[in-house]
């Protein structure tokens, strides 16, 4: 599985310091929940940008793309992807003469040779020898592997420096009720 490591700016000294004034558990909840707004966040901008950059429905990468929140035991956010290549089926295939027309990563190009299965599902499939059999199944991009590279891996940077204002937030927070 692929990864994106965010590191702390400076503001992570003058957080110490306010967490260290706190019960611990409190401390640790208040900081999950700072996280969790944050992925919030950050789960919806790369959710966009992947569909934006695969070209997939902005519905099917929400099925595909379940964020994992944070907890005070596990103080960690996640979003996690399915590692299946995507069926051309998702792309709008299309049928022309010289084959099947689809648009994986936003771009609409011609699969030479191939056509669709209708009997199989409306997968996009192409013959692999020089007979009718064996034909294989032809596949896009890969969603895991499109949400850390390009616009997505900017959306994950864009929250890593605003993560310590949340928490900052989130802190104050919690000690304006503490004093309600």
């Amino acid at each position: 599985m692929s990864e994106i490591v965010i590191q702390a700016d400076g503001k992570v000294g003058a957080i110490a310091r306010l967490l260290a004034g706190m019960d611990p558990q409190r401390a640790r909840q208040t900081f999950a929940r700072a996280i969790n707004r944050e992925g919030g966040k950050v789960t919806t901008q790369v959710r966009r940008a992947t569909a934006t950059a695969t070209g997939l429905p902005y519905g099917y990468v929400t099925r595909v793309a379940r964020p994992i929140r944070a907890s005070a035991a596990l103080p960690e956010f996640a979003i996690k992807a399915s590692d299946a290549a995507t069926s051309l089926k998702r792309f709008g295939p299309r049928l022309t003469r010289k084959g099947v027309s689809a648009a994986p990563w936003a771009k609409r190009r011609v699969f030479s040779g191939s056509f669709v299965a209708g009997k199989l599902g409306g997968h996009v499939f192409a013959r692999a020898g020089v007979g009718r059999m064996p034909i294989k199944k032809l596949f896009g991009p890969v969603v895991p592997n499109e949400m850390i590279s390009g616009e997505p891996a900017s959306a994950w940077e864009g929250a890593a420096y605003q993560l310590s204002d949340a928490v900052l937030r989130e802190i104050e927070r919690q000690i304006f009720v503490g004093i309600a």
